[in-house]
Protein backbone atom coordinates (compact mmCIF):
# COMPACT_ATOMS: atom_id res chain seq x y z
CA UNK A 1 0.00 0.00 0.00
CA UNK A 2 2.71 2.44 1.00
CA UNK A 3 4.93 1.52 -1.96
CA UNK A 4 2.02 1.82 -4.34
CA UNK A 5 1.13 5.26 -3.06
CA UNK A 6 4.70 6.50 -3.31
CA UNK A 7 5.01 5.08 -6.83
CA UNK A 8 1.71 6.61 -7.95
CA UNK A 9 2.72 9.98 -6.51
CA UNK A 10 6.06 9.83 -8.31
CA UNK A 11 4.46 8.86 -11.64
CA UNK A 12 1.61 11.33 -11.19
CA UNK A 13 -0.99 8.57 -11.54
CA UNK A 14 -2.74 9.83 -8.41
CA UNK A 15 -3.45 13.15 -10.05
CA UNK A 16 -5.39 11.38 -12.81
CA UNK A 17 -7.25 9.15 -10.35
CA UNK A 18 -8.28 12.10 -8.17
CA UNK A 19 -10.15 13.65 -11.11
CA UNK A 20 -12.73 10.86 -10.90
CA UNK A 21 -12.97 10.31 -7.12
CA UNK A 22 -12.24 11.94 -3.79
CA UNK A 23 -8.96 11.26 -1.95
CA UNK A 24 -10.94 9.49 0.78
CA UNK A 25 -12.54 7.12 -1.75
CA UNK A 26 -9.19 6.40 -3.36
CA UNK A 27 -7.38 5.65 -0.11
CA UNK A 28 -10.20 3.59 1.41
CA UNK A 29 -10.56 1.69 -1.87
CA UNK A 30 -6.87 0.83 -1.83
CA UNK A 31 -7.05 -0.29 1.81
CA UNK A 32 -10.15 -2.43 1.22
CA UNK A 33 -8.77 -3.95 -2.00
CA UNK A 34 -5.52 -5.00 -0.37
CA UNK A 35 -7.44 -6.23 2.68
CA UNK A 36 -9.50 -8.53 0.46
CA UNK A 37 -6.29 -9.83 -1.10
CA UNK A 38 -4.91 -10.57 2.38
CA UNK A 39 -8.21 -12.20 3.36
CA UNK A 40 -7.91 -14.46 0.33
CA UNK A 41 -4.44 -15.50 1.45
CA UNK A 42 -5.75 -16.11 4.96
CA UNK A 43 -8.58 -18.26 3.56
CA UNK A 44 -6.04 -20.39 1.68
CA UNK A 45 -4.00 -20.86 4.87
CA UNK A 46 -7.07 -21.75 6.91
CA UNK A 47 -8.23 -24.14 4.19
CA UNK A 48 -4.83 -25.79 4.16
CA UNK A 49 -4.84 -26.08 7.95
CA UNK A 50 -8.32 -27.58 7.83
CA UNK A 51 -7.19 -30.16 5.26
CA UNK A 52 -4.14 -31.02 7.37
CA UNK A 53 -6.33 -31.52 10.45
CA UNK A 54 -8.89 -33.60 8.52
CA UNK A 55 -6.52 -35.81 6.56
CA UNK A 56 -3.54 -35.75 8.92
CA UNK A 57 -5.20 -37.88 11.62
CA UNK A 58 -3.44 -40.98 10.26
CA UNK A 59 -0.01 -39.37 10.51
CA UNK A 60 1.34 -39.77 14.07
CA UNK A 61 2.78 -36.27 14.62
CA UNK A 62 -0.35 -34.59 13.17
CA UNK A 63 -2.93 -36.73 14.97
CA UNK A 64 -3.24 -34.47 18.04
CA UNK A 65 -3.67 -31.18 16.21
CA UNK A 66 -7.03 -29.45 16.48
CA UNK A 67 -8.25 -26.16 15.04
CA UNK A 68 -10.74 -24.55 17.45
CA UNK A 69 -13.49 -22.48 15.83
CA UNK A 70 -13.18 -19.67 18.40
CA UNK A 71 -9.48 -19.27 17.57
CA UNK A 72 -10.39 -18.92 13.89
CA UNK A 73 -13.01 -16.26 14.69
CA UNK A 74 -10.67 -14.28 16.93
CA UNK A 75 -7.88 -14.73 14.39
CA UNK A 76 -10.09 -13.19 11.72
CA UNK A 77 -11.05 -10.27 13.99
CA UNK A 78 -7.44 -9.56 14.91
CA UNK A 79 -6.32 -9.95 11.31
CA UNK A 80 -8.93 -7.43 10.19
CA UNK A 81 -8.12 -4.86 12.85
CA UNK A 82 -4.37 -5.40 12.73
CA UNK A 83 -4.32 -5.07 8.97
CA UNK A 84 -6.42 -1.91 9.01
CA UNK A 85 -4.20 -0.39 11.71
CA UNK A 86 -0.98 -1.06 9.83
CA UNK A 87 -2.54 -0.10 6.47
CA UNK A 88 -3.75 3.18 7.91
CA UNK A 89 -0.33 4.06 9.26
CA UNK A 90 1.49 2.94 6.11
CA UNK A 91 -0.92 4.90 3.91
CA UNK A 92 -0.27 8.01 5.98
CA UNK A 93 3.47 7.52 5.57
CA UNK A 94 3.09 6.88 1.85
CA UNK A 95 1.13 10.12 1.49
CA UNK A 96 3.85 12.34 2.95
CA UNK A 97 7.15 10.81 1.83
CA UNK A 98 8.77 11.58 -1.49
CA UNK A 99 10.70 8.40 -2.30
CA UNK A 100 10.52 4.64 -1.92
CA UNK A 101 13.74 4.58 0.12
CA UNK A 102 12.43 7.15 2.56
CA UNK A 103 9.17 5.24 2.98
CA UNK A 104 11.01 2.01 3.81
CA UNK A 105 12.97 3.75 6.55
CA UNK A 106 9.75 4.85 8.20
CA UNK A 107 8.10 1.49 7.61
CA UNK A 108 10.69 -0.17 9.80
CA UNK A 109 9.49 1.80 12.81
CA UNK A 110 5.91 0.73 12.15
CA UNK A 111 6.75 -2.91 11.44
CA UNK A 112 9.09 -3.44 14.38
CA UNK A 113 6.40 -3.36 17.11
CA UNK A 114 4.51 -6.09 15.25
CA UNK A 115 7.41 -8.48 15.92
CA UNK A 116 7.99 -7.57 19.58
CA UNK A 117 5.87 -10.52 20.83
CA UNK A 118 8.35 -12.92 19.22
CA UNK A 119 11.10 -11.56 21.48
CA UNK A 120 9.03 -12.74 24.44
CA UNK A 121 7.94 -16.09 22.99
CA UNK A 122 9.39 -17.94 25.99
CA UNK A 123 7.14 -15.87 28.29
CA UNK A 124 4.11 -16.77 26.18
CA UNK A 125 4.88 -20.49 26.32
CA UNK A 126 5.73 -20.66 30.01
CA UNK A 127 3.28 -18.13 31.46
CA UNK A 128 0.70 -16.83 28.94
CA UNK A 129 -1.16 -15.07 31.77
CA UNK A 130 1.97 -13.29 33.01
CA UNK A 131 2.38 -9.52 32.97
CA UNK A 132 4.39 -9.30 29.74
CA UNK A 133 2.03 -11.39 27.57
CA UNK A 134 -1.02 -9.62 29.04
CA UNK A 135 0.50 -6.17 28.49
CA UNK A 136 1.53 -7.02 24.92
CA UNK A 137 -1.96 -8.31 24.17
CA UNK A 138 -3.46 -4.97 25.23
CA UNK A 139 -1.08 -2.66 23.32
CA UNK A 140 -2.72 -2.09 19.91
CA UNK A 141 0.40 -2.57 17.76
CA UNK A 142 1.36 -5.84 19.47
CA UNK A 143 -2.14 -7.09 20.28
CA UNK A 144 -2.93 -9.00 17.06
CA UNK A 145 0.03 -11.36 17.38
CA UNK A 146 0.11 -11.47 21.19
CA UNK A 147 -3.56 -12.21 21.72
CA UNK A 148 -3.62 -14.94 19.07
CA UNK A 149 -0.62 -16.61 20.76
CA UNK A 150 -2.31 -16.34 24.16
CA UNK A 151 -5.62 -17.65 22.84
CA UNK A 152 -3.83 -20.63 21.31
CA UNK A 153 -1.94 -21.44 24.50
CA UNK A 154 -4.42 -20.75 27.31
CA UNK A 155 -7.88 -19.56 28.24
CA UNK A 156 -7.87 -15.77 28.13
CA UNK A 157 -10.46 -13.92 30.25
CA UNK A 158 -13.18 -12.46 28.05
CA UNK A 159 -12.70 -8.97 29.52
CA UNK A 160 -9.08 -8.96 28.32
CA UNK A 161 -10.16 -9.98 24.82
CA UNK A 162 -12.87 -7.29 24.84
CA UNK A 163 -10.49 -4.61 26.10
CA UNK A 164 -7.85 -5.63 23.57
CA UNK A 165 -10.31 -5.56 20.66
CA UNK A 166 -11.76 -2.24 21.89
CA UNK A 167 -8.36 -0.56 22.14
CA UNK A 168 -7.32 -1.97 18.78
CA UNK A 169 -10.57 -0.79 17.19
CA UNK A 170 -10.22 2.74 18.58
CA UNK A 171 -6.57 3.00 17.57
CA UNK A 172 -7.33 1.63 14.11
CA UNK A 173 -10.18 4.09 13.58
CA UNK A 174 -7.96 6.97 14.75
CA UNK A 175 -5.06 6.04 12.44
CA UNK A 176 -7.24 5.41 9.39
CA UNK A 177 -8.99 8.76 9.96
CA UNK A 178 -5.63 10.54 10.39
CA UNK A 179 -4.22 8.84 7.29
CA UNK A 180 -7.19 9.97 5.20
CA UNK A 181 -6.62 13.54 6.40
CA UNK A 182 -2.86 13.34 5.76
CA UNK A 183 -3.48 11.77 2.35
CA UNK A 184 -5.85 14.60 1.39
CA UNK A 185 -3.34 17.16 2.66
CA UNK A 186 -0.44 15.40 0.89
CA UNK A 187 -2.21 15.66 -2.45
Amino acid sequence: LMSGLVDEKTNRVIEMLITSMTPEQLLLGKIIGLFLLGLTQLAVWIGTAFLVVQFGADIPFLSGITLPADLLVFGLIYFLLGYLLVAGVMAGIGAVVESEQESRQYAFFISFPLFVPYFFIFQFFTNPEGPIPVALSLIPFTAPMSMIMRLGLSTVPLWQVGLSVGLLLLTTALFVWMSVKVFRWGL
